[in-house]
């Protein structure tokens, strides 16, 4: 694996854009980890709060800009949606970002070791890259993505090595490569905001995803 200057990160902020609806205790996990992992000179948060109704989230919220070392902000959809709609949420923060670099991030995932981010940026400053993934783990340390192909699961699209051990080699040593695929998943994606632009956003009218606790 190549060895990112940390330089990248200084020359390319990051905004992270985290969408939610209620459950602060999964988005206090949440910021806590990339406060732990993240520099906090070269990156801002965006939490896109899809009205929130429970008052414990909404408390907490309306003290998340004095709560933490990251510079952090909270806005709402300029209108709300008759049910929840991800994409709808993703491109509102997107258009609030200020930096060249978004990194898209689900509201229950937790960053675990520092150097995670400028490595992703590092993929991204290679020419024609469109957006960067994460190997995202569950709790029992198995992978949930690591990639998403298109042929493998009947001609579908699906995730590869899902439900292996992380420490597993595999085949070329390809559950631990960076590498090419067919798709990342929103749960964890970088891109630039130039790319988001020039293809339109996410389709908020036909894929705003069905609610599912985010």
């Amino acid at each position: 694996q190549l060895k990112w200057s940390p330089d990248l990160l200084r020359e390319n902020p990051v905004t992270i854009i985290i969408p939610t609806k209620n459950r602060s205790d999964l988005l206090q996990k949440c910021l806590a980890s990339l406060e732990r992992t993240v520099d906090a000179a070269y990156v801002n948060v965006i939490v896109v709060d899809d009205f929130s109704d429970e008052e414990s989230t909404r408390n907490y919220l309306k003290q998340l800009g004095s709560r933490t070392r990251l510079r952090c902000r909270v806005i709402q959809p300029r209108s709300p949606a008759v049910e929840f709609n991800f994409s709808q949420l993703i491109n509102e923060g997107v258009a609030a970002a200020k930096t060249p670099l978004v990194l898209l991030l689900n509201n229950d995932t937790e960053a675990l070791s520092a150097g995670w981010l400028e490595e992703m940026v590092g993929w991204m400053s290679i020419k024609d890259i469109g957006a960067v993934g994460a190997k995202l783990l569950y709790p029992d340390n198995t992978i949930q993505h690591a990639g998403v192909i298109v042929g493998s699961h009947g001609g579908l699209a699906d995730h590869i090595f899902r439900g292996l051990h992380k420490d597993v080699i595999g085949f070329n040593f390809l559950t631990h490569a960076a590498r090419n695929v067919s798709a990342v998943t929103g749960a964890c994606m970088l891109t630039s905001r130039a790319a988001f632009d020039d293809v339109g956003g996410f389709d908020q009218d036909t894929f705003g995803m069905e609610y599912n606790d985010i």
